[in-house]
Parts: structure tokens; C-alpha cells; sequence
């Protein structure tokens, strides 16, 4: 029987009788986007043939070695100096002591002895100074060209051996679906369906991102999945991290561009910015957790010389013109130390040039499939997902510097 009342009030409203108020659309909370693959994508994209993708690298004979063992003082014109490199040396080569900048002609080559010098060749007096004392372990030699006597025959040949890197492209897939029903129904904020679509290409874009960064590479068996056996062996792609701290297979870039630091300093970041543009153009992009730009700004933009920009490349970006290049910064959260700790944040410092996305043919790009909602045993369920199969390409490892293992920051 139905209630008398006076003056109504909402309480006096059946269930449901209220038309609840919603804002359109739904906001997704998403901390990590992907600069990385976006602008790897911008500068060199390319495609694969074959799963496995290869390229070669090849750097200039090196023009420094050093010190296998101490070598006392020499009192006669031949004296054998171990070095670690013996190969990299030539009858000929002007040797150069790093520390006290005395300058030994190479006059033999023995693979056992090391190489044989005249040392403190070209001293003004014609005999021994106090430049050729005892040569330490570890002391750094430096090829200063080389000399000859007139109507010399021609020297030894020296080359380096192309080195081969591999990676192999990865199947990432995202899926998502739901009912026929749900995906007909109508709902406050917005329709679900187009909902998920925009949810699972975050979080496929995300997945990438990471592999990117992170991933180490596995050939798999490049077999059929079975059911039985289950997906045990599948293609991985390897990552920045991989090869510019040294993965299986490479020797890893320079120890001065590969700085684990916990508490980075000033001076620190900028010593390892410096042997950053050691190789490569003088454009970089530094991928930059929040913890580093944090601490450019404790540092002082100005003393810095940080210059603001809107957007580069369609990425929010400052642009810091330093004394050795410029550098493009990004902001990239996906590199933060994890809340719950572990190893730290991570910065990239890469030479965009030589970072390339490779794609499996044309089967590789991103793309959305949706599959056939009625199946043979009478299900209706309306799914898709998004797949792209690629890997990374990275030319030359020691154009790039990473600097990882942050937790704080000091000026």
C-alpha cells in the first residue's frame, strides 16, 4: 500500500528512481608511457625477414693499451714492455706513456714477450733521461702514429674483425574481450567495449616498452605451440640493458658510460655525460627518471644551462645545450626505482641514430585482430588483441650510456 506523505524528500524516492550523474568517459590512472619505443620509432624504423635479426659492428684498431707487468728502468736501447694488447702494436708505432709523456719506438713484436721499444726515443740529449724509469702495471700507452726510414718497406697490416649482434623479434600479444551482451549494454560513462580497446593498448604499448629496455634475447625453437607442452620456448627480443652493460655474446660498452651510482652528485652526472659523447653525433636523448630530474632541478637549471621546449618529436621535452652536445631530456617514470626498492632508477643516454625498431615484415606492426564471436560451441564472446612482433637494433653499444643503481641525490 502506498505511503502518504507530505513533503517528499529524496528518502521518499523508491530505489533507483534518481538519475545518478556521471561525468562522460573514464579516467585511467597511467604512470608509465612509452618516450622510448615512440622515438625509436621516429628516428629508424625498419623490417625483418627473418625472426632472428643481425647486424654488425667494427670500431678502429685501438690506439691505447696497458701495462701487463712493471718494467724496470732500462740501461740498454731494447727493453720489452708486457702489454695486454700485443696484437693491437706495430714495428714502427711511436709508443707514449700516458703518465710522464715519454715517447719508445717499437723495433719487434713477440706475442710472448709483449713488444720491444727504444725507450725515450727522441730525447734532445741522444741518451736516457729521467723519463725512462720503471714503466708500472697497469700504466696506459697511447699510439702517437708511427716512423720510418726513407725507402722503408711496408709495414705490418692491422685490422679489426667485424663483430656480429643478434636479436630476435618478439611476439607480444594483448588481449581483452568480454561478453555480447555486456558489449551491448548501456552504461553510465562510456561504452566498454571501446573502453578495454583503449586500456589494452596501454598496456601494450607498456609491454614493449619494457622489452625495450629490459628484455634479454632468446632465439626460442620457433615451433608450433602445443597444448600439451604449453609455451615453453618463445622469441625474445634483448634490450638497451642488454647490450650496453655487456650481455651474453658482447663485451658491454665502456665502464665509464656504464656508472652504477646510489647516490649520484653533480659532478658525477656530469663526468658521465662527458664520456657520453665520447663516440657518436652530438645530439643525444637522455631518458630521465623522475629522481634525476629532480635532481637537475636541485642542481640549478640555470647553472645547467636547462632550456625549456613544449614538445619535440610530439614528447614534452628541455633541451640543455651543454658543453659537449645537446641534449634532449625526457622525462620517462617507467625508469623510477620501484616503491617497494630493489635496484634503483635508471637513466638511458642514447645516440637516436643508432637505435632502430625492427618489425617482422609486415605482420609486425601493431595491430588490433578481433576474432569471430560465435564459435562451434555456441559461445558469443566478443574478443580481440593487439600483437606486434619486433626487437631492437642498437649499432654501436658504446655510443650510449646508462647510468643505473640510483636511490638519492647530493649536490
Amino acid at each position: 500500500m502506498a505511503q502518504v506523505r507530505t513533503v517528499r524528500a529524496q528518502g521518499d524516492w523508491s530505489t533507483y528512481r534518481e538519475k545518478y550523474d556521471f561525468t562522460e568517459g573514464i579516467s585511467l590512472l597511467d604512470l608509465n608511457s612509452n618516450p622510448m619505443t615512440y622515438l625509436a620509432m621516429k628516428f629508424n624504423k625498419k623490417t625483418s625477414g627473418n625472426i632472428k635479426h643481425s647486424w654488425f659492428t667494427d670500431e678502429l684498431v685501438a690506439e691505447t693499451d696497458t701495462v701487463d707487468t712493471t718494467t724496470t728502468a732500462c740501461v740498454t736501447a731494447g727493453t720489452d714492455i708486457a702489454v695486454d694488447h700485443y696484437d693491437r702494436w706495430a714495428v714502427g708505432d711511436i709508443m707514449m706513456r700516458e703518465k710522464t709523456r715519454e715517447t719508445m719506438l717499437v723495433t719487434a713484436i713477440n706475442s710472448t714477450t709483449g713488444v720491444t721499444v727504444t725507450r725515450d726515443y727522441g730525447a734532445t740529449s741522444g741518451a736516457y733521461t729521467t723519463l725512462a724509469g720503471s714503466i708500472l702495471d697497469a700504466e696506459v700507452l697511447i699510439k702517437v702514429g708511427n716512423a720510418w726510414e726513407q725507402g722503408a718497406p711496408l709495414g705490418t697490416l692491422l685490422s679489426t674483425t667485424e663483430t656480429q649482434l643478434d636479436n630476435w623479434c618478439q611476439d607480444i600479444r594483448t588481449p581483452f574481450g568480454m561478453s555480447e551482451v555486456a558489449w551491448a549494454a548501456a552504461l553510465h560513462g562510456e561504452a566498454d567495449w571501446p573502453y578495454q580497446m583503449r586500456k589494452a593498448g596501454i598496456e601494450h604499448q607498456r609491454k614493449i616498452e619494457w622489452a625495450i629496455k629490459f628484455g634479454h634475447p632468446m632465439p626460442g625453437d620457433r615451433g608450433i605451440y602445443v597444448s600439451a607442452t604449453g609455451n615453453t620456448s618463445p622469441a625474445t627480443m634483448g634490450g638497451l640493458w642488454h647490450y650496453l652493460t655487456g650481455g651474453t655474446g658482447f663485451a658491454g660498452t665502456g665502464s665509464d658510460r656504464r656508472v652504477s651510482q646510489s647516490e649520484i652528485t653533480k659532478a658525477e652526472f656530469l663526468t658521465w655525460v662527458q664520456h657520453c659523447f665520447r663516440y657518436g653525433s652530438s645530439n643525444r636523448i637522455l631518458f630521465a627518471p623522475p629522481l634525476l630530474r629532480t635532481a637537475l632541478d636541485s642542481w640549478g637549471i640555470a647553472d645547467l644551462q636547462l632550456n625549456p621546449g613544449d614538445s619535440a618529436y610530439g614528447i614534452a621535452v628541455k633541451r640543455w645545450i651543454s658543453s659537449h652536445g645537446v641534449i634532449t631530456i625526457v622525462t620517462d617514470k617507467m625508469l623510477e626505482q620501484p616503491s617497494g626498492g630493489g635496484a634503483g632508477a635508471t637513466a638511458f643516454m642514447l645516440d637516436m641514430e643508432d637505435i632502430s625498431m625492427v618489425f617482422y615484415n609486415k605482420l609486425g606492426t601493431t595491430r588490433m585482430r578481433e576474432l569471430d564471436a560465435y564459435k562451434a560451441d555456441g559461445t558469443t564472446a566478443k574478443k580481440a588483441e593487439y600483437q606486434t612482433i619486433c626487437c631492437l637494433e642498437v649499432k654501436q653499444p658504446k655510443k650510449h650510456g646508462v647510468l643505473y643503481g640510483m636511490t638519492s641525490f647530493a649536490a
